[in-house]
């Protein structure tokens, strides 16, 4: 898996966000399409994971969401994924 790509795509269950290839990382994000940051987390090991829920715990809706890889002097990388 190329870092910064997010595992599986389309969206099941778990998504796994491969950030181990970048430096620097400071934290990951996933965006929806109406440009609100639904997730993020710090980069504390090598995947970021997200649950694909929304932060009150609902599930999120279909549609494509934007993945944001961040390190010391911003973006990284961006990527799309889908939920079915």
């Amino acid at each position: 898996m190329a870092a910064g790509s997010a595992y599986p795509n389309p969206i099941s269950g778990n998504v796994r966000i491969r950030i181990s290839n970048f430096p620097s990382v400071t934290h990951g994000e996933i965006i929806n399409a109406m440009g609100s940051i639904i997730f993020s987390a710090p980069a504390t090991s090598e995947e970021v994971v997200w649950n694909g829920e929304l932060p009150g715990g609902q599930s999120c809706a279909s549609g494509m969401y934007v993945v944001n890889i961040y390190g010391n002097r911003g973006l990284l990388s961006q990527n799309k994924i889908m939920k079915p």
